[in-house]
């Protein structure tokens, strides 16, 4: 996964929330009813294949209704996030804790 993949804008980081919180796979027109901003259908289907292509998202085309759901975890996705900053900084989990926790 290349570097820009890694990390989720605000808006993808709004709809992941929601699909977290959820549990369950949703529409997109689920979705786009709750966001807690309006959204035009054509930029949400825009954030949603953005955030397949970054294997956030899997979508179930098989029906006439596309239906989308989380390929990895909140906790998996922040997982990924802290092994990358330790790798490319070159720091341990006790430093990043601690920088985390403390400041």
């Amino acid at each position: 996964m290349a570097r820009r993949d890694r990390f989720l804008s605000d808006v993808e980081l709004e709809i992941m929330f929601y699909v977290w919180g959820s549990n369950r796979p949703l529409t997109s027109k689920e979705i786009l009813e709750n966001l807690p901003r309006a959204w035009r259908l054509s930029t949400l289907i825009t954030v949603l294949a953005r955030l397949e292509k970054k294997e956030m998202l899997f979508c179930d085309r098989s029906t006439s209704t596309n239906i989308y759901s989380a390929l990895k975890t909140r906790e998996q996705h922040l997982a990924g996030i802290c092994s990358y900053i330790m790798n490319v900084h070159n720091v341990d989990a006790a430093y990043m804790l601690t920088a985390l926790c403390c400041e």
